[in-house]
């Protein structure tokens, strides 16, 4: 499929800063590994050696937006199965789809990428999108220690609403990874492929996302960790695609070495996370990832063009045991995640696959969010606040990971926020009812809800939708 990629519009993906389709609770998991996902919720064998479990899935909300207030909805509906073939093997396969009308902004984003953010290709009438998602999974327990794991879907690796290092909020990736450790110590070696831009070309061309994580539990109350990954694409002597560099593949060996051995020109960023529990179920967590990093990174100034980096800070917790909150600020030089080819660019389908808005960012997030005693209301406020800097010709200020980090205008000079400044602000209030069906022993909740917005770049979008759900969609508004 050919993608077309409008540069004003790449900045507006705070769109696709929706939740994976599962409410991951961080605060509430047994393991101090949750910054892995979905390592950490990966269905479990039982003691049963045949299980098939299959719940619908319901999406529906219509409303008003935009200054004209025109109509938005959404219909999707599907249905997730899992499944432990044997005390070994289990399985999973989510499908959904529908039909929905996107605020303007949204849908002009989705029409230059020929991609739905987070949920993938479409058919369109009108203003109407017709969408189908579904992702799998099939992971071979082969000790409590080892798994093999295939399937496609979204990961995310980081304990934030954002993650500087691997995020959720793209249309997913084929993957073949192998998840080793249990207790305090966790590796993952993954494989992943999907398609991309070549910019050489005007084609979208099969590339492979490499990455390996190392999570560690010092203690109950400290994690740490490390990541590194590569962007890669091989071609033959005709410039067609091939199989990942057989290299990057040995799952013992540091991927930024191997491409000096192999003197490859493939995109290399290796990053750090952690975290600390200081009060009970709150805690402060840390990204940082870097890219070009030698030693002169280390000597150049503040605005050599290869100060290339992303910083992550925030908590997350609850108070009075029914509020939580999370308070996060994200900080992306420019450059970042880019390539001096689009293929090799830290992304997918036109994508980024860190951060939804790219690099050359400053950005706040507030996120409270009240559940009443009974567990039946929940009361979701989120505030985030971005600036940044866009391009608006020909020359790369380095806030689209997807333009060659060639188009710059010089080595030297490139500071924060260059290009265009652009401050885009998001308000979202939601208030959700839940109500318990016994479809099984765990119960089925399906939740009526409202929600109240206002986003606000270059003009200010007013928004309220009103639905009935029991999974989250990526916001359409």
């Amino acid at each position: 499929m050919k993608t077309a990629v409008t540069i004003l519009l790449i900045i507006c993906a705070v769109a696709v800063s929706g939740q994976n389709p599962y409410r991951y609770d961080f605060l509430d998991q047994k393991s101090f590994h949750s910054a892995l996902q979905p390592y950490e919720d990966t269905a479990k064998t039982t003691a049963k050696d045949y299980q098939i479990d299959i719940y619908p899935l319901v999406n529906i909300a219509a409303g008003a937006g935009d200054n004209d207030m025109h109509t938005l909805y959404s219909a999707n509906a599907g249905a997730e199965v899992k499944a432990n073939l044997t005390s070994k093997l289990t399985a999973s396969y989510r499908i959904y789809g529908g039909i929905s009308r996107y605020m303007d902004y949204f849908a002009n984003l989705a029409d230059s990428l020929h991609y739905i953010p987070a949920a993938g290709s479409f058919k369109k009438n009108g203003d109407t999108y017709f969408s189908l998602y579904h992702d799998f999974n099939l992971t071979y327990h082969l000790a409590d220690y080892l798994k093999f794991s295939a399937g496609k879907g979204r990961k995310k690796i980081g304990d934030g609403y954002r993650s500087v290092l691997l995020s959720n909020n793209n249309s997913g990736m084929y993957y073949f990874d192998i998840i080793a450790g249990t207790g305090s110590f966790k590796y993952i070696f993954s494989v992943n492929t999907a398609k991309s831009l070549d910019s050489k070309t005007g084609r979208g061309r099969t590339k492979y996302i490499v990455y390996h994580a190392i999570s560690w539990n010092i203690t109950n109350y400290l994690n740490i960790g490390g990541f590194e990954s590569v962007s890669t694409i091989k071609r033959d002597s005709s410039g067609n695609s091939q199989f990942v560099d057989i290299h990057y593949l040995n799952p013992v060996l540091f991927l930024r070495p191997v491409e000096y051995s192999i003197g490859s020109p493939d995109n290399i960023l290796m990053g750090i996370f952690g975290k600390v529990r200081y009060y009970r179920k709150n805690i402060l967590y840390a990204q940082v990832m870097l890219d070009e990093f030698n030693s002169s990174f280390l000597k150049a100034g503040s605005d050599w063009w290869a100060k290339k980096f992303a910083i992550q800070a925030g908590a997350r917790g609850e108070v009075f045991n029914r509020l939580k909150y999370l308070a996060e600020a994200n900080y992306i030089r420019p450059f970042m995640y880019s390539h001096d080819d689009a293929i090799r660019s830290y992304s997918i389908h036109s994508q980024p696959l860190a951060h939804p808005y790219g690099a050359n960012l400053k950005e706040c997030i507030l996120n409270l969010s009240y559940t009443t005693k009974n567990n039946k209301w929940n009361i979701d406020l989120t505030a985030d606040i971005v600036k940044t800097g866009i391009d608006t010709d020909t020359i790369s200020y380095g806030g689209n990971v997807l333009r060659p980090y060639t188009l710059r205008s010089d080595d030297y000079g490139q500071s924060m926020l260059q290009g265009k400044p652009l401050t885009i602000t998001d308000l979202n209030l939601t208030v959700e009812y839940k109500m318990r069906l016994n479809f099984d022993s765990e119960g089925y909740i399906l939740k009526p809800f409202v929600t109240f917005g206002c986003y606000n770049n270059e003009e200010k979008n007013v928004y309220f939708l009103i639905g009935i759900k029991n999974f989250d969609l990526t916001r359409f508004y």
